[in-house]
């Protein structure tokens, strides 16, 4: 499983670059990542789940836009929005993995990548869409 865990990190970094700089393939993220690749990264799952969130886009932006209470997308932190895109993207098209799974990587990557109170947000988003 740690495998995955550093596949989705991998996978969040690029949405993340994605967002930012607009790196349009995972392989962008994966050369300035490159100490990262190793035999413990399922590069192949970190380059499906950046891809199926890369195409899905407009689909998993209006899910999360209809869960935002009083918020506008646009406000959403970069960091928290490409671990919302991912776990969205995840709990609609990964149906092989188990939603808690799901969740409770999301919660691991805010708690890595964002602010201290990001992870209560993104649990409660999460929550909300199962």
């Amino acid at each position: 499983m740690e495998h995955r865990h550093k596949a989705r990190e991998l996978a969040f970094k690029a949405l993340y670059s994605l967002e930012l700089n607009k790196f349009t393939y995972f392989s962008d993220i994966i050369t300035i990542e490159e100490d990262l690749l190793n035999k413990d990264i399922n590069s192949e799952f970190g380059e499906e789940l950046f891809n199926g969130v890369k195409e899905n886009i407009p689909e998993i932006d209006a899910i999360l836009k209809s869960k935002l209470e009083h918020w506008d997308i646009e406000r959403v932190e970069k960091v928290d929005l490409a671990i919302l895109r991912l776990s969205i993207y995840s709990l609609l098209y990964l149906k092989e993995i188990p939603r808690n799974i799901t969740i409770d990587e999301a919660i691991k990557l805010s708690k890595i990548f964002s602010s201290d109170k990001s992870y209560m947000f993104i649990n409660g988003i999460l929550d909300s869409i199962l």
